[in-house]
This record gives C-alpha cells, sequence and structure tokens, in this order.
C-alpha cells in the first residue's frame, strides 16, 4: 500500500510539473514503447551501436560514439541497461516531441521512474533524452 501511494504520489507530482502546454493525446502510443522497448533489448545484449541508433541526432552528436553512450549508461542509468520489468505508465503527446513515463524495476527489485522525451525524425521517433524522475533512496 505504501509502494502504490508512493508511486500516485510521484506519477501525480510529474503531470502536475510537466502541465505547462497541454498535450494533444494523453494515451498510449505504441510506436514510441516500440522504440524504447527495442533500445532496451539492445542494451540487454550489450550492442551499443544498435542501442545508439534509437536516439536522436542531438544526443548522438553529445556523446559521440557508441562507446562513449555506453559508458554512460551502464554508469548512470544501470536500471535501463539491466531492467528485470519495464511498464510504460503514461504518454504525453506534443506538436513536437513527446514525454514517455516509464516504470523500470531493476535487478534488485527496486522501482524507478523515468521519463523519455521521444522526437520524431524521418516519420519515426527516436530518444531526445531520459531523465530519472524519482530513484528511491536506499535503505543502507
Amino acid at each position: 500500500m505504501r509502494i502504490a501511494a508512493w508511486l500516485v504520489s510521484v506519477c501525480m507530482s510529474f503531470v502536475v510539473g510537466s502541465a505547462q502546454a497541454e498535450p494533444t493525446q494523453p494515451n498510449r502510443n505504441t510506436d514510441i514503447e516500440k522504440v524504447i522497448e527495442q533500445q532496451i533489448e539492445a542494451f540487454k545484449a550489450d550492442d551499443f551501436k544498435s542501442a545508439f541508433e534509437y536516439a536522436a541526432p542531438g544526443i548522438q552528436q553529445r556523446f559521440g560514439s557508441p562507446e562513449k553512450f555506453a559508458f554512460t549508461v551502464i554508469h548512470r542509468y544501470p536500471m535501463v541497461w539491466r531492467p528485470s520489468q519495464v511498464q510504460y505508465l503514461k504518454v504525453e503527446q506534443y506538436r513536437d516531441h513527446a514525454l514517455q513515463t516509464v516504470m523500470i524495476t531493476d535487478h534488485n527489485n527496486t522501482l524507478h521512474i523515468l521519463v523519455y522525451e521521444m522526437v520524431p525524425i524521418d516519420k519515426t521517433w527516436r530518444i531526445g533524452g531520459v531523465k530519472i524522475v524519482r530513484q528511491p533512496k536506499s535503505d543502507t
């Protein structure tokens, strides 16, 4: 019950905080989910070259190479690199981008809430950035 209340609080605080612009469609977008899932599958296989291809051009330019991208993912986003469960919570679509909220359970059974910024590039979605909205504190 405590986890459920926490999750609702996190989701609501994100919704309130991102209400600066009215979303065009707050439903699921399976095309966005597929892109994120394909990148996660590439991470699981340690295929960072393929995972890098799902990133938007700005992210690719920022990191410069799949190897530098891999280092950041492994060290700053280990829950994305080796998730045990991924659940898509909500997508907010705007004219020029979308925000996909994702709940990831890591190998320690810890829940993480992330928001993927998705941008349309050549009639497909690409990942323009990932923000950790809530990462539970360690009990140790």
